[in-house]
């Protein structure tokens, strides 16, 4: 089985590479795909057209905006949502579908939400599903980030997590997002993250989904 595994930045998958130096684990294609949507999406896009796989795994930290998801934990993404691209009007937000730019269930929208493609189920991942919101703008500003949480319902922040979403989708590629919890949304002192303990739990569940999918598939 042909795996494509792309992040942003090779930091996030660090512990993930030493564990294949380490362990003779066999490694899948690698893909840095780079820090926000415009250069994530040209990335991606272009390989899979040089080279397209069987499958991808999406993974990478993210910020959480709730108690329930903590520093260090796993998720699976199930639903992303470009949450900043849209205007702001009247100290609110529209985004492209309420301004009537786009149409909210425009393949591969759904209620203006892009869904996964792939059941966790098959593989028995039995981390939580979340829905993510993906920003080009990262913000200290609590009352913005509430507004932005309770908007779209969200559980966790990125960056890039929605431009891998859509273009998965539009290229009928099966894939997982993983992400592990780095730091809480607004926290931008990041002597206050955890960022080892978050990649080296990223790798930990990266060798889980490609053990399993290698068995399955």
């Amino acid at each position: 089985m042909h795996i494509l595994l792309v992040a942003s930045t090779e930091l996030e998958i660090r512990p993930f590479l030493e564990l294949v130096e380490n362990q003779g684990f066999s490694e899948p294609d690698l893909l840095i795909a780079g820090v926000g949507t415009p250069v994530f999406s040209h990335s991606l896009t272009k390989r899979l057209i040089l080279n397209k796989p069987d499958f991808v795994l999406g993974a990478g930290i993210a910020g959480s905006f709730t108690s329930n998801h903590l520093p260090g934990d796993l998720v699976l993404v199930s639903e992303e949502i470009f949450a900043d691209l849209g205007a702001g009007e009247n100290e609110g937000f529209k985004d492209i579908f309420s301004l009537g730019l786009d149409n909210p269930e425009r393949f591969p929208f759904e209620k203006g939400k892009i869904t996964g493609n792939f059941d966790a189920g098959d593989l028995n991942l039995h981390f939580p599903q979340v829905r993510g919101i993906t920003v080009n703008h990262i913000r200290a500003d609590s009352v913005a980030n509430s507004y932005r949480k309770h908007l779209y319902n969200a559980e966790i922040e990125t960056q890039e997590g929605a431009a891998l979403h859509y273009i998965c989708q539009m290229e009928d590629i099966p894939f997982i997002h993983l992400r592990s919890i780095s730091n809480f949304v607004g926290e931008r002192d990041k002597s206050k993250w955890k960022l080892k303990l978050a990649c080296e739990n990223l790798a930990t569940g990266i060798i889980e989904i490609i053990e399993k999918l290698t068995k399955v598939y």
